[in-house]
């Protein structure tokens, strides 16, 4: 008992003379140590003490953020580095189980924010053309009914994003025509993969609302 208590005694001194930080910093790499040795238990445990108490855990959570915001967000920041495709999937996930209620909140953060919608509609009139040339031409074959169910989006879109490329690496103005016009004089197209094509913006003035049989031999033929 006795050498218990001189054991105690010297190893009270040796805590007395740390600084409140060399304890802070030995209490975490203790924690540290623990945690990793009983990794599985201490998972279990705090997953019960979540699913127990939401509203504690809640406010501990959002205690512990406003306490830290700056490592909060640099730990946010690299793990949406770390799982960029986990991030999509979820998203994607998400947006499908969730219809309704993705679609009620857009609509009401637009109506909300109009002036933020305005400087991101602007910015992405910068910053990605292509898209909202994609974007308007959906837009104008939906008014006509031209639009189907099943046109590829993803191709679509890259047809549109190459049109983009070639016409900032040439230097020529490049757009995407319709083979078949959504509403030419006597035979109107639809706005799918099948019936676009790049060409110079002046070819496509020239071109205009005309339907050119060659073109869709030619197409077929591809």
């Amino acid at each position: 008992m006795k050498a218990s208590k001189v054991s105690i005694s010297r190893a009270f001194k040796y805590n007395n003379k740390m600084t409140h930080e060399e304890r802070k910093k030995r209490q975490r790499e203790y924690n540290k140590r623990y945690y990793e040795k009983n990794y599985d238990r201490e998972r279990l445990r705090s997953a019960k003490y979540r699913q127990n108490n939401p509203d504690a855990h809640k406010a501990a959570t959002m205690a512990w953020r406003a306490r830290n915001e700056d490592r909060f967000l640099k730990m946010r920041r690299d793990w949406r580095t770390a799982n960029v495709e986990a991030r999509r999937q979820y998203r994607k996930a998400y947006r499908q189980e969730n219809v309704e209620a993705v679609a009620a909140s857009e609509r009401a953060y637009r109506q909300n924010n109009p002036d933020k919608m305005q400087a991101l509609r602007k910015r992405r009139l910068i910053e990605q053309p292509e898209q909202n040339r994609f974007a308007r031409s959906i837009r104008r074959a939906r008014e006509k009914q031209a639009f189907p169910e099943w046109a590829d989006h993803k191709i679509m879109r890259a047809i549109y994003r190459e049109a983009a490329r070639l016409t900032k690496e040439t230097g020529i103005a490049h757009d995407v025509d319709h083979i078949v016009p959504l509403a030419g004089k006597n035979v109107c197209g639809l706005h799918w993969e099948g019936n676009l094509r790049i060409v110079t913006a002046a070819e496509n003035r020239e071109k205009s609302n005309r339907f050119l049989p060659e073109l869709v031999e030619g197409a077929s033929r591809a």
